[in-house]
């Protein structure tokens, strides 16, 4: 069962959807987050993290600008695979290797 709800994932991530396009995503973090030798006071955050991360790489991509009058959005550009696509996928992997002892990159 998913540690976090939706409402926390838009809160974290600035985003707007609803329980039925967020659900998936934390219910995937939820699946994908490893059960072994993460403290349990950092599970909730990462799975935060990584739902914020799922989320935003696949559905709202980071908004680089905005603009009031005659509507404008230009979304920032994902430069980096894996966890370094988004800050919450780099603050999830600084905390994985924290967690599992690794000072190397996580591929």
């Amino acid at each position: 069962m998913a540690r976090v709800t939706y409402t926390e994932v838009n809160a974290i991530g600035g985003f707007k959807a609803t329980a039925a396009e967020m659900g998936p995503f934390v219910s995937l973090a939820n699946s994908i987050l490893p059960e072994d030798d993460i403290a349990e006071a950092d599970r909730k955050h990462m799975e935060l993290l990584l739902a914020a991360h799922l989320f935003a790489s696949m559905i709202e991509p980071p908004t680089q600008s905005e603009k009031g009058g005659e509507v404008s959005v230009t979304y920032a550009q994902v430069v980096r695979d894996g966890f370094g696509g988004t800050a919450w996928g780099q603050m999830y992997e600084s905390l994985l290797r924290k967690q599992k002892g690794v000072s190397v990159k996580i591929l």
